[in-house]
């Protein structure tokens, strides 16, 4: 299994959960940060993502870089399963997914209270789209 494929399947396994901001746990709670977070430790790859953070950013820069950060690589084109997606949903709000199987997002929906796959909206633009290098 490819660390993408591993990815998307932690990432799915915490549908569901309750959402918190700045959640990081099965026990208390997830937000979209959580969920990335999570998933990467389920995969065994270094989580080296912010906590403490508001929910309003001006900017997707501090984004790439704690992609980075994280090991994950730019990616461009359709998104594959496991791939990290950002998103700009409203004026100086960002929120991150990942791709699932069969063109789904998980992610921490603050709405519904809970972690979530489903479509992504027609009205969330793309604002960054990293996922982990393949191996050589």
């Amino acid at each position: 299994m490819t660390g993408a494929v591993a990815l998307a399947r932690a990432a799915q396994a915490l549908v569901g959960c309750r959402f918190a901001l700045h959640g990081r746990n099965r026990e208390t709670g997830f937000d979209c940060v959580g969920v990335l977070a999570a998933s990467l430790a389920a995969t065994g790859r270094q989580v080296c993502l912010p906590n403490g953070y508001t929910m309003r950013q001006t900017s997707a820069a501090i984004f790439a870089a704690q992609a980075a950060r994280c090991g994950l690589v730019p990616a461009a084109g359709p998104a594959q399963p496991g791939d990290v997606l950002l998103f700009k949903v409203g004026p100086c709000q960002f929120h991150l997914g990942i791709a699932g199987f069969e063109g789904g997002l998980v992610h921490a929906h603050a709405g519904l209270r809970r972690v979530v796959i489903s479509a992504i909206p027609d009205d969330w633009a793309q604002a960054g789209h990293w996922r982990l290098p393949t191996p050589n």
